[in-house]
């Protein structure tokens, strides 16, 4: 028996510097009552499916990346520290995965940014506080994997797992809406110092970009694992909310791995913080 339980958050690195007015606090608020629910539930294992901003996967960006070691890139201000990665069962998983037909890459020593460690902070406090076993999607570069690949790697990744006995958290972080001006193609060529400056300089345009209706469009069909509407949601769709709106794919992978059956969502466009910024988790789901 294994159960399994899903949580999604957005993530901004503005987060810690600017302040993002009540829609920030509630936001915030939010983050604090799943963490309740994720105490409740208890994982032995997290299985955290995140993007990278081309720092970690820069020249070669696959698909899917499962990371044998990593330790945090330390951008804007995240943690350096080591995740707790059991390389054997993380090679395991990848080996299992190939078996099954996905291509996925194996990296090790993986420097993952704040879309991997602003969530995990968060919710645990620190990057070794539990073990876990990341999965990088590509989110970021085009051609990224449709929705409907994300969704059948996703449930490929739990099959793997079902056997474990352990009560695993699937998680992702990254959306929901929002144009994040570091990642347009001539920032990408700066030094992290000049993309957080250049950030910093356009935040207000870019926080005019937030598409709440597509929002909490999404959330609905989420909350209520709408496979049908999620699987129809497009490339192309999603470069019309915005350019880093693509990380939900994250969110999708983390639902359809934990075989969610509904959730309890939260949502607040945070001018400040340029994105839609949402919270949602399940609830305990046993797998025989």
């Amino acid at each position: 028996m294994t159960d399994t339980m899903a949580f999604c958050a957005s993530h901004s690195p503005l987060i810690d510097t600017v302040d993002g007015g009540e829609g920030g606090e509630r936001f915030l608020e939010a983050i604090e009552t799943a963490k309740a629910a994720i105490r409740d539930f208890a994982p032995d294992l997290v299985v955290f499916f995140g993007p990278d901003h081309a720092r970690a996967l820069d020249n070669l960006v696959p698909a899917f990346t499962v990371v044998t070691s990593a330790n945090g890139y330390g951008d804007w201000g995240t943690p350096t520290d080591s995740y707790d990665v059991d390389a054997d069962e993380a090679t395991a998983l990848a080996t299992t995965l190939l078996s099954r037909g996905f291509d996925v890459a194996l990296g090790s020593d993986i420097h993952l940014d704040h879309g991997f460690g602003q969530s995990f902070v968060q919710v645990f406090g620190a990057l070794g506080a539990i073990p876990v076993l990341p999965i990088v999607i590509n989110c970021a570069r085009a051609p990224q994997p449709s929705i409907g690949r994300v969704i059948e790697f996703a449930r490929a990744v739990a099959a793997s797992l079902s056997d474990s006995g352990k009560r695993i958290l699937f998680m992702g972080s990254g959306g929901l809406s929002h144009t994040p001006p570091s990642m347009s193609k001539e920032v990408l060529s700066m030094t992290e110092e000049e993309r957080e400056a250049y950030s910093r300089r356009t935040v207000e345009k870019a926080g005019e970009l937030i598409k709440p209706e597509w929002d909490a469009d999404f959330l609905k069909i989420l909350a209520d694992s709408d496979w049908d509407s999620l699987g129809a949601i497009t490339g192309e769709e999603l470069d019309s909310v915005g350019s880093g709106t693509h990380e939900i794919r994250t969110w999708l992978a983390a639902w359809a791995a934990a075989d969610a059956p509904n959730g309890t969502s939260t949502y607040e466009s945070v001018v400040p913080w340029i994105t839609g910024m949402g919270v949602i988790y399940s609830p305990t789901v046993s797998r025989a």
